[in-house]
């Protein structure tokens, strides 16, 4: 309940997800906050022209991507759309968190469906992301994890037409691994190799695109 208190009052416009059952609590301090609170997908594809939103389309978690219901929660390509419509209009620019979530659920589950499902999405509301920087030259699009979880390893046989019945695959763990994870950046600028980089590291490259107007790259 604290997180949910500090996220109204942090200053950002947009907050899109589940965690209805923890907000419905801070409803009030939310309209205070300037917030339009809205809760289900024809909701969040009528609010393009808001100021600031805050979706909540789940008591908890948002569904799985192939066990959602289209008709009451938006997809994670339709959150990002959107929340990318209402953060561009301002002049000074904008940060935007994505995160699919669910990707490690279905890892600690073992359930290769699931997974599959969730990074097709995640993939989906990536090439929003893309399509938006590409479309300028003051924009950087950074895909990273911040761990990796169930030791996944595809053996042989990929996917086709996004099946895994043919998959050849196995799992180490249902918990969290020590496995490096790869961070990636498109930007309209070079951007050194992140070779074996603390995840401290991250950080310090997005303060300096900001702090040099997006010119430059982290040595």
């Amino acid at each position: 309940s604290g997180i949910a208190v500090q996220m109204l009052l942090s200053g950002v416009d947009v907050l899109l997800g589940g965690g209805r059952s923890v907000m419905r609590d801070y409803f009030s301090l939310a309209e205070e906050e300037g917030f339009r609170i809205i809760f289900n997908r024809s909701q969040l594809l009528s609010s393009v022209n808001e100021s600031k939103l805050l979706g909540l389309f789940a008591d908890s978690h948002m569904s799985y991507v192939v066990e959602r219901d289209s008709t009451v929660e938006p997809s994670l390509t339709e959150m990002t759309e959107v929340a990318i419509e209402i953060l561009s209009r301002n002049d000074n620019g904008f940060f935007l968190m994505v995160e699919e979530g669910r990707i490690d659920h279905a890892c600690h589950e073992n359930n290769m469906t699931r997974l599959v499902g969730e990074m097709f999405e995640f993939d989906r509301a990536l090439s929003v992301a893309l399509d938006f920087a590409g479309s300028r030259n003051d924009t950087v699009v950074m895909v990273t994890a911040d761990h990796e979880t169930g030791g996944l390893v595809v053996l042989d046989s990929p996917l086709v037409n996004g099946s895994v019945s043919n998959l050849n695959y196995r799992w180490s763990t249902r918990g969290h691994t020590a496995n490096l994870v790869p961070v990636y950046f498109w930007a309209p600028f070079n951007v050194s190799d992140l070779v074996f980089r603390d995840n401290t590291d991250v950080g310090v490259f997005l303060k300096f695109v900001v702090s040099t107007g997006g010119i430059g790259g982290l040595s």
